[in-house]
């Protein structure tokens, strides 16, 4: 009795949604002339669905020094279910944010001390423009420091150092410099000098 029309329905899956966030690595150490770079252990996730993992493949970005950019960035990711499949095209892309992470390099301290240096008297005045450095990483190198510092009579004073000069001049960013001053000392010159009162003599005269 009945001619029959079949119509197909539709079965639609559509992409998962999620509010997952995924974050480079942040990091920092102290300047010591080599390289920190990003890892894959230092990426943070948040916001995975039950039953899936986010797995990172690339990780890149670093820094050596302080004044380096040092941007990280996850550059391949991928996500998988419980049975280490692939399902990352069943996620919708525009819900997964990526953040850069940020690696920060601080100054070392370094240690410039004038020398220190003594003398006799002797009118003319004393100077050292030596010095000394301590706390230099990776192989960098001071060229220049000003000393600057006279004494020429009997007493002390400084030997002051200042504006220090590297081989590469942005090797002093990745410094924080404390000057030291020496010790200029002038003492008293020694001597064998005798002063002798006169000696004379007369007879006896009433004067």
């Amino acid at each position: 009795n009945y001619d029959i029309e079949y119509v197909n329905g539709v079965l639609e899956v559509y992409k998962k949604s999620s509010n997952i966030v995924i974050t480079a690595p942040t990091d920092s150490k102290e300047y010591d002339g080599t390289e920190l770079t990003a890892t894959k252990d230092g990426v943070e996730i948040t916001g995975v669905p039950e039953g899936y993992t986010v797995v990172i493949d690339e990780v890149t970005g670093g820094a050596t020094n302080t004044y380096d950019e040092g941007t990280t960035t996850v550059t391949v990711w991928h996500i998988v279910d419980e049975n280490g499949e692939d399902v990352t095209d069943q996620f919708d892309i525009d819900d997964i944010t990526v953040e850069p992470g940020k690696i920060t390099i601080t100054p070392a301290p370094l240690t410039i001390t004038a020398a220190s240096d003594s003398k006799e008297y002797d009118g003319t005045a004393l100077t050292n423009d030596d010095y000394t450095v301590d706390g230099l990483k990776g192989g960098d190198e001071v060229s220049i420091v000003t000393v600057t510092g006279s004494q020429t009579t009997v007493g002390f004073g400084d030997n002051i150092p200042s504006d220090a000069e590297f081989e590469d001049p942005d090797k002093i960013k990745n410094y924080d410099i404390e000057y030291v001053n020496g010790v200029l000392e002038v003492y008293k010159k020694s001597s064998n000098i005798v002063i002798t009162a006169p000696t004379d003599s007369k007879e006896y005269d009433g004067t």
